[in-house]
């Protein structure tokens, strides 16, 4: 289980990778469609490598003598996943798009069902909006991009991009808004 500090940072982590790939797939979907395609793959990568450092060091800093812990694993997955795509930025061409679609209709829906979960056991309003909004970005995200899926790459890209970009900013407000809390404070969020 992680700590209420490490908690705050993976948010800010997570918010800095969302706005890092939003930005360049939004500004290079309308410059030229292959550089976005190679860009967002690098960023992704290196995107992932950052997050999977953190699992993995958050994982060896709280020791236990647990065999199995996911955090450890998710870390090496991220940092596999990245490797990949710094190999082969192509694989992102046919993979990108479907995959979106179908992670943010599935992060909706968990969003959905957190914000629920939320207003049942009385949590606070800014994890219940927070809920809300990344609820309603990711499944409309979703439905954009499975509709226009066969039409223009470049505003796939550019909406996937600039959907990216706004939930990157809600959540490193978030992020920042957590690291001037205290951390004998009840973290309310599970």
């Amino acid at each position: 289980m992680k700590t209420f500090k490490e908690q705050k940072w993976m948010i800010i982590i997570y918010a800095v990778v969302a706005i890092a790939v939003g930005l360049v797939e939004t500004i290079l979907a309308f410059v030229n469609i292959d550089s976005a395609i190679a860009a967002v793959s690098y960023t992704i990568a290196i995107g992932l490598f950052a997050i999977g450092l953190m699992h993995i060091i958050s994982s060896l800093v709280a020791f236990t003598k647990a065999f199995f812990k996911a955090s450890l694993v998710f870390g090496a997955f991220a940092i596999a996943v990245g490797i990949v795509l710094m190999m082969r930025p192509d694989l992102i061409k046919d993979f990108l798009i479907p995959f979106v679609a179908c992670l943010a209709l599935a992060l909706g829906v968990v969003m959905f069902a957190k914000a629920i979960l939320g207003i049942v056991y009385k949590y606070k309003g800014s994890w219940i909006f927070l809920y809300v909004l990344f609820f309603v970005l990711a499944t409309t995200l979703g439905i954009l991009v499975l509709v226009y899926q066969g039409a223009s790459t470049k505003a796939i890209y550019a909406t996937t991009g600039i959907v990216v970009t706004i939930a990157g900013v809600a959540l490193l407000v978030f992020g920042i808004k957590l690291l001037s809390k205290k951390p004998e404070e009840k973290d309310e969020s599970k």
